[in-house]
């Protein structure tokens, strides 16, 4: 059986309608209550505020709403590049590796930002090879503190025709 295709944000730039498409095609996104704060060919900052399924018995954010924040704000990443560029390809979170810091208070600001020529060496390979992965660095930020490092590798494998 195919897989059904993802259905792409209505506009690619807009952080709403990003949101939007998260919310739809990954329900704990929706459940989270993350928000895509930012999103450009080479920057994204999802946010998740330190409440309901996101909060630990120290009402800090939960370890794992932390992790899923920020490996979201990679993959977020990865596809909002693959629409740009117009390649249908899958992308997973291949490997990838957190360091807690701090507790985080308030709210989860994952944020990722990639050097354009990366991407664009990333995005050949997808193209002549079928297959390509791109390093990944994820900030979780509050009040300008880093307080949590996920760093992993982003894989994409263009779909079957």
């Amino acid at each position: 059986m195919p897989k059904p295709k993802l259905k792409q944000p209505a506009h690619l730039n807009d952080p709403q309608s990003f949101t939007e498409f998260l919310h739809e095609h990954i329900i704990p996104s929706q459940l989270m209550a993350m928000q895509v704060k930012n999103i450009s060919a080479t920057q994204v900052t999802l946010q998740a505020p330190v409440a309901g399924p996101n909060i630990n018995i120290h009402h800090t954010a939960f370890a794992g709403s932390i992790y899923s924040v920020c490996t979201l704000a990679g993959w977020s990443l990865a596809h909002h590049g693959l629409c740009l560029a117009g390649i249908d390809a899958d992308v997973v979170m291949g490997k990838a590796e957190i360091t807690y810091l701090a507790p985080i208070n308030k709210y989860i600001d994952a944020r990722i930002s990639v050097d354009e020529a990366d991407v664009e060496v990333w995005l050949e390979k997808l193209r002549n090879k079928g297959k390509g992965a791109i390093a990944a660095r994820v900030e979780a930020v509050e009040d300008g503190q880093v307080k949590a490092v996920l760093e992993g590798k982003l894989v994409g494998v263009v779909s079957a025709a």
